[in-house]
């Protein structure tokens, strides 16, 4: 159990990192999230530093757990929850603003078109097109750019077409996805129950509860609104360590291995304060990029765009 008293006992040990580390496990064994154990630590942390005898290395243990509780540090040095795959209820999904529901929507349904392209691109060019314009149509709502209803001739054909298959419950998705713009509260639900339809492995349900999750943290830490746009990049790619290996390999998104980013200097800001600003917004970058997929990134190259020194004309 995690107390002050059995903290003390594992950073006291000679083997801190060893032992506080079968504590935090059996914490998360015991089906605590790794939210809830960084939680107990930080709240330890001030009578933990008053330990007396604390070494150096103690302290460092200590540290490094809480780093890897959060996600800061290798992939596989992380603390990890067990996949929670039990996907969000009606009434969950009900509690989101509007934007945010539509986004969740369209995850869903963008998790599973390559099913249909894998088995239908050749055959049905035309509802392939028509689900992909369907799903980026929520997308781009979501994401508050308005863009006016479309019709889906074919996809809509193709569903009395053929009931009951995987095919149509992707295109199902889809279509849902797209409806959920000016539907009604549980338009979203059932977008996600489509689906679900089509991936039932447990990595595709965990996959959709963190979409969820990460969708519902967000909404209450950044104090959403129904008006709060919510475009894709909210939730980074589909498939950060890529696709299960039971799904068809996506092949239309290559992953970026570089990110160049610009930004303005501050007003009358030294060269030193511009360097400053550089390397704070890249370790919040950093920060995120860890944390949504388990690898640093790599500071290569920075340049200050001060005036530069121009010999006078000769």
């Amino acid at each position: 159990m995690l107390t002050l008293g059995t903290v003390r006992t594992a950073l006291l040990s000679d083997q801190p990192w060893s032992r506080l580390d079968e504590l935090v496990r059996a914490e998360l064994a015991s089906g605590r999230t790794t939210r809830q154990i960084y939680k107990s630590l930080m709240g330890m942390a001030g009578e933990i530093d008053a330990t007396p005898d604390l070494t150096e290395d103690a302290s460092d243990a200590l540290g490094d757990v809480l780093d890897a509780l959060t996600g800061y540090c290798r992939s596989d040095c992380q603390y990890k929850d067990p996949p929670n795959t039990k996907v969000p209820t009606e009434e969950e999904i009900a509690e989101l603003p509007r934007w945010a529901r539509v986004a969740f929507a369209a995850r869903c349904a963008r998790r599973v078109l390559t099913a249909f392209d894998s088995l239908f691109l050749d055959t049905k060019p035309r509802v392939s097109a028509e689900i992909e314009t369907a799903v980026m149509f929520a997308e781009q709502n979501a994401g508050n750019l308005l863009i006016p209803a479309l019709y889906y001739a074919s996809a809509e054909e193709y569903l009395r077409e053929a009931p009951g298959t995987v095919a149509e419950f992707v295109v199902a998705a889809a279509l849902t996805a797209a409806e959920s713009v000016t539907g009604e509260n549980t338009t979203a639900f059932h977008a996600m129950r489509y689906a679900t339809s089509v991936a039932t492995e447990s990595d595709f349900l965990a996959a959709f509860r963190r979409d969820f999750d990460h969708l519902s943290r967000l909404a209450e830490w950044q104090h959403w609104t129904d008006d709060t746009p919510v475009p894709p990049e909210v939730f980074g790619p589909l498939w950060p360590e890529g696709p299960p290996k039971s799904w068809p390999p996506i092949t239309d998104a290559p992953p970026r291995t570089d990110l160049v980013v610009e930004a303005f200097a501050r007003e009358r800001a030294t060269e030193r304060m511009i360097e400053d600003d550089i390397v704070n917004l890249f370790n919040a970058l950093n920060r995120y990029h860890i944390a949504r997929n388990g690898v640093r990134l790599t500071l290569e190259q920075f340049q200050s765009l001060l005036p530069a020194f121009v010999p006078a004309e000769a």
